[in-house]
């Protein structure tokens, strides 16, 4: 993306978060974003950036607003921040997804999904790894590679995808 194009989404997401009542304070620094694709039915944008709080200890954090823009479903905003220092408060480390519907007119916050469901995903996500890094084992012992790998990959990402649906349906 570019730098206008970064700044103009960091801008939107803010004020998606500000009409639920969230409102980001600080000063976001140092912004980039990535445009992903997946076919043609797939976009996500990645806005990269820094943070500063502005309170007294300047809490800094390292985060990124991700939009997923799927086709025939609502636009999805996950916000992911890091920080190093245990001071709080840490407002972005706090924030929920947010689903916004009907060309942006419904903007709802992501509730919290049951233990029971993040301990399914938890499993799901671990067999996909084994799967995963037992085809990096056999690749790295010097197994002869027929052309199996991008179809590994392609069933991974085809299977990740559908359970990422599947969550958000429920």
């Amino acid at each position: 993306l570019t730098e206008e194009e970064a700044n103009e989404t960091l801008k939107y997401v803010i004020g998606k978060y500000e009409e639920v009542e969230m409102k980001i304070i600080g000063e976001p620094v140092s912004i980039y974003g990535l445009r992903l694709s997946y076919g043609d039915t797939e976009e996500e944008l990645n806005i990269h950036f820094k943070y500063i709080d502005n309170t007294q200890h300047d809490i800094i954090q390292n985060c990124v607003f991700a939009l997923y823009h799927r086709q025939n479903e609502c636009e999805l905003i996950k916000t992911i921040c890091n920080t190093f220092l245990p001071i709080t408060p840490r407002p972005l480390l706090q924030r929920k997804d947010l689903r916004i519907c009907n060309d942006g007119s419904d903007v709802q916050l992501v509730e919290k999904e049951d233990d029971d469901d993040e301990e399914e995903t938890t499993m799901v996500t671990t067999t996909d790894a084994e799967q995963v890094a037992s085809k990096a084992n056999s690749v790295a012992e010097g197994s002869e590679n027929d052309g199996d790998d991008d179809d590994d990959k392609q069933q991974l990402r085809q299977s990740a995808q559908q359970r990422s649906i599947e969550a958000e349906s429920e």
